[in-house]
């Protein structure tokens, strides 16, 4: 196309020139889709400006907004079905789009815009958002990936103050892309957080505040329970473990410190302290003690508590505090209040009260529902599927789970093992548990422990002819006898869950002596996928 046409073409925009319909903004007429009091104009003078800017229609071209956008395209092919009343006052066939407030009009103009310029004109992450969220609407191509690129511009852009590109971000969080309502926007989400993990993790300054677009500030805290919110999934997700292992000792100080900061256990908090100290060799006594001051005891697991924390020789907790702790643990709020004011009484030494009297940390999790994905080569299975002809036992096979460093749940290593029977014809799956290796134990032999996941589910899938997936075998663990030992060497789970077809295989009857053996490819072919066994582990809360 030439610049003539490409210039003439963003021309019309707005105009009446060769219009033939019109864009109408309306309400959307369901009720979750308006806005709250909050979001509505504040006089009646505004409501009424609102409203008429609401309704001013847009002239339209056809030949422009119906291959520009999807939405358009689906209500024109519409017309020909549709009564006389399609038509608005100018005559003209109405393009309707339907909006949450009077306030999105301008966005969803921008975006119909896009139709005809191909640009944004717009750098304010705000309105980025907001266009995103309507370009995503109307099915405008190309807009919602030209936000995207916008977005992730401004957050690698250098602002005149030190971190202001993640101040202006975390003022507008609400506007970004979720998992669980807009997967498409994963990727947007992912890359704008990471780069406010860099940013963070690169900030050495000494201001603890950051200026926000409107004036006021937020605390760099509470950026940092916002890039780093919860332990599980700090210690889960490659990249933002990266980072937090690049955060100083002061950044962590307020992390951990931060009674927003989220974990399934206290545990993970420890761990994820280990994983910190592992990779800061040099870190100075005074801030090893400081952050190990900030964990709180009393709300470790029954393995940690009694099994872990008494092996960790970096840990500056002495027998004394490990008993008390120990009696805390399994008292209420008010109780250990009382327990840890007769402890400080009668002279004797002062003790950390984040170890004993500071209530839990929240709860939820951010990767709730999220999928971590795990499989086994064609060829390791069949392997085993021939050397589990001697074992009537069956034959385990290990495979990685949330890639080497396993996946963390309340402060432990949860891996997967395969559980192969060459006579049954079966396999199941399983968890299997180990102790990190970052908390560097005195003797980890000694302990003997017991851990659950938590609330969580194990998929095996099965694949169809097309290429799609469906639950071959699913687990949900959670209960309160769900149960493994942390030797590594134990599973969670069914044994022998998921059946293997012999004859897929044209094997014969089984109590003939000369049917032949199954081909293991055959036997197999049901469960792989690019010539893997795969499934999935998600936690659930």
């Amino acid at each position: 196309m030439s610049k003539a046409v490409r210039n003439y073409q963003a021309s019309l925009f707005g105009r009446e020139e060769r219009s033939d319909c019109t864009v109408v903004f309306t309400l959307s007429e369901d009720q979750a889709d308006r806005p709250s009091k909050r979001q509505k104009p504040e006089s009646d003078e505004q409501e009424i400006e609102a409203a008429d800017a609401l309704a001013a229609p847009l002239p339209g071209h056809t030949l422009l907004l119906c291959p520009g956008s999807s939405y358009f395209a689906a209500q024109a092919d519409r017309w020909s079905s549709q009564a006389s009343g399609s038509s608005g006052s100018s005559g003209k066939p109405e393009l309707r789009v339907p909006l949450g407030c009077a306030g999105d009009r301008p966005h969803a103009e921008a975006a119909i815009r896009f139709i005809y310029t191909n640009k944004l004109g717009l750098g304010n992450p705000v309105e980025l958002l907001h266009v995103r969220r309507l370009a995503a609407f109307l099915g405008v191509e190309g807009c919602v990936e030209a936000c995207d690129a916008a977005v992730l511009a401004f957050a690698k852009a250098a602002g005149a103050a030190p971190l202001e590109a993640v101040g202006h971000l975390y003022a507008c969080r609400q506007l970004l892309p979720q998992w669980d309502d807009d997967p498409a926007g994963l990727s947007l989400l992912d890359e704008v957080m990471d780069e406010c993990r860099a940013q963070l993790a690169g900030y050495t300054g000494a201001d603890t505040a950051v200026q926000l677009p409107d004036g006021a500030s937020v605390t760099l805290s509470k950026l940092l329970v916002w890039a780093f919110p919860d332990a599980p999934f700090v210690l889960n997700d490659p990249v933002a473990r990266t980072y937090m292992l690049a955060l100083p000792s002061a950044s962590l100080k307020l992390l951990l410190s931060s009674h927003e900061f989220a974990t399934d256990n206290e545990a993970s908090v420890l761990l994820l302290l280990a994983e910190w100290l592992d990779a800061k060799p040099g870190t100075t006594e005074d801030d090893r003690q400081q952050l190990c001051h900030l964990v709180r005891l009393c709300h470790l697991s029954s393995p940690y508590l009694h099994g872990i924390l008494p092996l960790l020789p970096w840990f500056p907790v002495e027998p004394l505090d490990i008993r008390c702790i120990q009696q805390c643990a399994v008292m209420r709020q008010e109780e250990r209040d009382r327990y840890f004011m007769a402890m400080s009484n009668g002279g004797r030494p002062a003790r950390i009260a984040n170890w004993y009297v500071t209530p839990a940390r929240p709860k939820p999790r951010s990767d709730v529902c999220r999928t971590h994905e795990w499989a086994i080569k064609q060829e390791h299975l069949e392997e085993a599927l021939a050397q589990a002809e001697a074992k009537p036992n069956g034959l385990f096979i290990d495979t990685e789970l949330g890639g080497s460093a396993g996946l963390v749940a309340r402060g432990l290593k949860w891996g997967l093992a395969v559980r192969v029977s060459y006579f049954a014809y079966t396999f199941g799956v399983q968890l299997t548990c180990s102790l990190p290796s970052a908390l560097k134990l005195n003797n980890p032999d000694e302990v003997y422990a017991h851990a659950c996941p938590g609330p969580c589910r194990l998929t095996v899938w099965r694949w169809g002819p097309d290429g799609d997936r469906s639950a071959a075998h699913q687990r949900d663990f959670g209960a309160p006898g769900d149960l493994v030992q942390t030797d590594g060497n134990h599973g969670l789970g069914s044994i022998m869950a998921v059946r293997l077809d012999p004859s897929a295989a044209g094997a014969g009857a089984q109590d003939e002596e000369d049917a032949p053996l199954p081909s293991a490819p055959a036997l197999w072919a049901p469960y792989l996928h690019a010539g893997k066994l795969s499934g999935s582990v998600e936690w659930l809360a």
